[in-house]
C-alpha cells in the first residue's frame, strides 16, 4: 500500500464522521447536550492521526525509493538505522552502534535492512505538529516545504489571516494543537472564568481543517517525488 492510499482512506472515515455530524445537526445548531460536539473533536484527532500514519510511511517509502534510485542513504535518517531513535551521539550506545553497523556492513541486502530499521524506528515517533513534519520533510530531502505548503492552502475557504497570507505552518500547528487539547484535556477550560466548560468547535472549523490538511498531503505527495 502507498502512503498516500493509507492517508485517504484515513481521511474519508473522518469525512464520513462529518457528514454523520451534518446528518443529525443539518442546519448546525449546537446540541450542546448531546454527543454532537464531541463527535467534531473525533473528527480532529482521527484527522491527525490519518497525517501521522500518512508521514511515518512516507518517509519510508521515500527513504526507500532514495536508497534504490541515487543508491545512498539520506543524511537524516542516519541515526534512525544505528540506533532508532534519531539520535547518534550517545557514548553509552557505542558498542550497539559498532553491531548495527556491521551487521548492516555484512548483509545481503544492506538496503533492506536499512530501511526495516528506520522502519521500526518510525513506530514509535510521531509526525503532526510542524517541526515533525519539517523533519519527516527533512529525512526525504525536501528543501524548504513551508512556502510550497503555503500555496496548497490559496484556493480553501479563509485565505487570508489578519490580512497576511495563510500560513501552513501556522494552521498545522493550531489544528495540532487543538487535537493535543482534545486528547489531553477533554477540550475543557482549565481556567477560573470558564472552569469546567467546553470549548466551542464548529463544523464549518472542522470541514475546512480537513480541506487544508488533504491539500497539505497532495503537495507533500508532489515536492517529495524522488527522480
Amino acid at each position: 500500500m502507498l502512503a498516500i492510499e493509507l492517508f485517504e482512506i484515513n481521511h474519508h472515515r473522518a469525512e464520513e464522521m462529518l457528514k454523520a455530524h451534518q446528518g443529525a445537526s443539518p442546519k448546525g445548531r449546537p446540541v450542546e447536550k448531546t454527543f454532537m460536539p464531541d463527535l467534531l473533536r473525533a473528527v480532529v484527532v482521527f484527522a491527525a492521526a490519518a497525517l501521522d500514519a500518512y508521514l511515518a510511511m512516507k518517509v519510508v517509502q521515500t527513504v526507500n525509493a532514495i536508497c534504490f534510485k541515487k543508491k545512498r542513504f539520506p543524511e537524516k535518517a542516519v541515526g534512525y538505522f544505528v540506533r532508532g531513535d534519531g539520535e547518534a551521539n550517545d557514548v553509552k550506545n557505542g558498542a550497539k552502534i559498532a553491531r548495527d553497523l556491521l551487521a548492516i556492513a555484512t548483509s545481503d541486502n544492506p538496503r533492506k535492512l536499512l530501511v526495516r530499521r528506520l522502519e521500526v524506528a518510525l513506530k514509535r515517533t510521531t509526525f503532526q505538529n510542524p517541526e515533525q513534519v519539517s523533519h519527516a520533510l527533512a529525512i526525504m530531502e525536501v528543501e524548504c516545504p513551508w512556502p510550497k505548503l503555503d500555496k496548497s492552502l490559496v484556493s480553501t475557504r479563509g485565505k487570508k489571516r489578519r490580512g497576511k497570507p495563510l500560513s501552513s505552518e501556522v494552521f498545522l500547528r493550531e489544528f495540532i494543537e487543538r487535537r493535543n487539547d482534545i486528547v489531553h484535556e477533554g477540550d475543557v477550560y482549565t481556567s477560573f472564568k470558564h472552569h469546567g466548560q467546553l470549548k466551542p468547535i464548529t463544523r464549518t472549523w472542522v470541514r475546512e481543517s480537513l480541506q487544508k490538511l488533504k491539500r497539505m498531503v497532495i503537495e507533500i505527495e508532489r515536492i517529495s517525488q524522488v527522480v
